[in-house]
Parts: C-alpha cells; sequence; structure tokens
C-alpha cells in the first residue's frame, strides 16, 4: 500500500498575471500557493522552502523553466515538477522529460492541475520510468 502524496506546498512561476490568475484559481483552494512572476524570485523561493510542486513556465524571458527543473535535480529537491507552455517545441520537451519533470499543454493546465495535486507517489514514479 502507498501513502498517498498530496502537494500542501505549490510555486508557480508565470511571467503573464492573467495565466497566473487562471492558475491560482485552479489550485488556491486545495494548496497553500505562491506566485512568482519571474525566475531570480522562483529560484529564491525554490531554494530557500522547496515546494511540494513547481509548475513553471518554459519561457521566462532571459531564462527558461528547465532551469528551475535542473536546479530541483541537481539539488535533490523534494519536489515534483511540471512544465508547461503554451508554445509546443519538441526540443525543450525533451529536454524537460529528461530533468524529471512533467510536461503540460497551458491550454488544459488549469483543469488538470487539481490532479496531479491529489495524485499517488507511484503516479509520479510510474510515469517517470522509475523503477
Amino acid at each position: 500500500m502507498h501513502r498517498s502524496w498530496t502537494a500542501e506546498r505549490v510555486l508557480i512561476v508565470e511571467p503573464d498575471i492573467e495565466r497566473s490568475e487562471q492558475l491560482r484559481e485552479a489550485v488556491d483552494a486545495i494548496s497553500f500557493l505562491t506566485i512568482c512572476h519571474d525566475f531570480v524570485d522562483a529560484r529564491r523561493i525554490l531554494l530557500a522552502t522547496p515546494p511540494d510542486l513547481l509548475v513553471t513556465n518554459i519561457f521566462l524571458d532571459a531564462y527558461n523553466g528547465l532551469h528551475l527543473a535542473h536546479l530541483v535535480a541537481c539539488n535533490r529537491l523534494p519536489t515534483k515538477v511540471i512544465v508547461y507552455s503554451i508554445r509546443r517545441d519538441a526540443v525543450l520537451v525533451a529536454d524537460a522529460r529528461d530533468a524529471g519533470a512533467f510536461v503540460e499543454d497551458f491550454s488544459g493546465l488549469a483543469d488538470i492541475l487539481p490532479c496531479y495535486l491529489g495524485a499517488s507517489p507511484m503516479l509520479f514514479r510510474d510515469a517517470l520510468g522509475a523503477s
């Protein structure tokens, strides 16, 4: 029997105010939520108090969300990562998956995000191909 995993703390990184608001509405009642609009603040928060779940846009002006996904992996933070984009780029998708992140399109993210928040640890392990 596996212990249920829940994301009590979620960090959303989205430079666009309107899109961040859409994501906030999807998870605000479920988890303690922090929203950052830039990479620098997100990196600071991620390292100071790692969230259970990081949800980040791939495109973050001068940086990208993959930098944050790699930061999680390199520091072995106890954080699951979802990387999303409005524009689909096969190379970035492959890079995100190589970093251990889930990849989603923004168009359906607000609808499926609550499902991630209540997912079992087996979902994450199986989706990433871990044993």
